[in-house]
């Protein structure tokens, strides 16, 4: 029988251990039963809302003020789940708040097998581009709001209804066995992921074809990576790892799939260099540092330095087709990104001379470094949504700083405290705001800085003035 609950977690921030909205879909013998939902007032150790998860969900502090906590929320699956199947869109998400938050409460993890919709879905229709929640669910005709708890739910439920009929599976673990999947496990104090039997075949990217050392008319000045190993970790922002390979290939380096003895550099993404800052580490470069520990000279770069090294020798023009598949999107980010570097810019160039600003740009990324490689870089990229990210490094490529605006012309108007971020990394004394206190919202958590502005109260402000 077809039985089994997909589930779907909201969070208030980064944290797994803050989960503030819950959707739930009981499923038995092929057929809905029941669906579930409610907002979850945070556990008070990580009550605290990310205006970017709040611009995701529309969720906020407020709504869940007088909501129940996750115990008295989460009784209300237990019979359900138990002996049964967990489905949700990329499991190891969901799962990860249950193995985060429910220690807090000293809750036993549920009793069920787990299968994970995005994972059926990449074994059901293998030529799509992205396997996203909303990509899938349009692939199917299905409406849903996304990021509403229940909505998600709903939607996971359709892929597994839809694979199922496809496949002519009568349960989870029949769709399971046919798709080459191998059904995740929660038990009261164990957890083992739902993942795929083989291999991704992009785990292993082609080596291209690399430059000829032993050629007397090549300058080895002329190519930055010349004669040297070099692996990348996580997702790259600024272009595809294939186009990362083509480009180290083409400046003179050899681009290998994973670290070893020979290793010279670790490229990490940004998602791994975030999650190195947090002390999460890939094998990768968990690997690197053993070497490093053992004498090697392998070294850990991140992204923006990266760019950097390769400077004028990229020529591969970036490819954003993992994070923007929409052309409309791309089209109408464009200018905006354009604008707000320039903006980005103008606000350097206000703090110290212009002569000291150096812009190296892609198309949907930019490095804009001060007083070249010896000083300060600053890292500004886009994230999806209308949301600019502004990453300061040290000189030693260590992130010491990230803020974030959530909407494009916060930009502009949050450009004082942008003056002053860059003001305290050169030592120059912080100017007094021009604005009365509380209307810039400050946010402080771990290395990043987050900030918003009540743009309706500074214009009044304005307009008093």
């Amino acid at each position: 029988m077809l039985d089994f609950v997909a589930i779907d977690f909201e969070t208030a921030n980064s944290g797994r251990d803050s989960p503030c909205s819950l959707g739930a879909v009981i499923v038995k013998n092929g057929t809905i039963e029941k669906t579930f939902y409610s907002l979850i007032h945070p556990h008070d150790s990580c009550f605290y809302f990310d205006p970017f998860n709040t611009e995701i969900h529309g969720i906020t502090e407020d709504d869940v003020m007088d909501s129940p906590e996750l115990p008295e929320v989460w009784k209300n699956l237990v019979d359900d789940l138990s002996g049964s199947t967990l489905i949700a869109h990329f499991s190891s998400f969901d799962c990860s708040v249950i193995r985060y938050t429910f220690p807090l409460y000293d809750l036993s993890f549920p009793e069920c097998t787990i299968l994970c919709s995005r994972n059926v879905a990449k074994r059901q229709w293998p030529d799509l581009l992205s396997y996203g929640l909303s990509n899938v669910a349009e692939l199917l005709n299905f409406d849903f709001i996304h990021h509403n708890a229940l909505e998600d739910a709903k939607a996971a439920a359709a892929i597994i209804f839809e694979a199922a009929r496809l496949q002519n599976a009568n349960s989870c673990e029949e769709l399971a066995q046919k798709l080459q999947l191998k059904m995740g496990l929660f038990q009261t104090d164990q957890y083992i992921p739902s993942r795929r039997l083989s291999p991704r075949s992009s785990k292993s990217i082609k080596i291209p074809e690399c430059l000829d050392l032993t050629n007397p008319e090549l300058n080895p000045d002329d190519y930055p990576f010349w004669d040297r190993d070099v692996v990348f970790t996580g997702t790259l922002l600024s272009m595809k790892r294939e186009d990362a390979f083509k480009n180290i290939a083409a400046a003179g380096g050899r681009p290998q799939n994973a670290v070893n003895k020979k290793t010279d550099y670790l490229v990490m993404g940004e998602q791994d260099y975030s999650r190195f800052s947090n002390g999460e580490k890939s094998s990768k470069t968990i690997k690197a540092e053993e070497l490093k520990a053992k004498g090697s000279a392998i070294e850990i770069i991140s992204e923006a330095d990266f760019l950097n090294m390769l400077g004028d020798k990229v020529t591969i023009p970036q490819n954003t087709s993992s994070d923007f598949k929409d052309e409309i999107y791309l089209k109408g980010i464009q200018p905006k990104f354009d604008e707000s570097l320039e903006t980005l810019r103008q606000i350097c160039a206000e703090v110290i001379e212009p002569q000291r600003i150096k812009m190296n740009q892609r198309k949907y990324f930019a490095v804009i470094e001060l007083d070249g490689n010896k000083g300060m870089p600053i890292c500004c990229f886009f994230t999806k949504g209308n949301s600019v990210s502004i990453a300061f490094y040290d000189e030693n490529n260590n992130q010491m700083e990230r803020c974030i605006m959530y909407k494009y012309d916060a930009l502009y108007d949050n450009s004082f405290d942008l003056k002053n971020l860059i003001r305290k990394y050169l030592g120059i004394p912080l100017e007094k705001p021009p604005y009365e206190d509380g209307l810039v919202h400050v946010r402080r958590r771990g290395t990043r800085i987050e900030f918003s502005i009540d743009l309706e109260q500074l214009q009044a402000q304005k307009k008093e003035e």
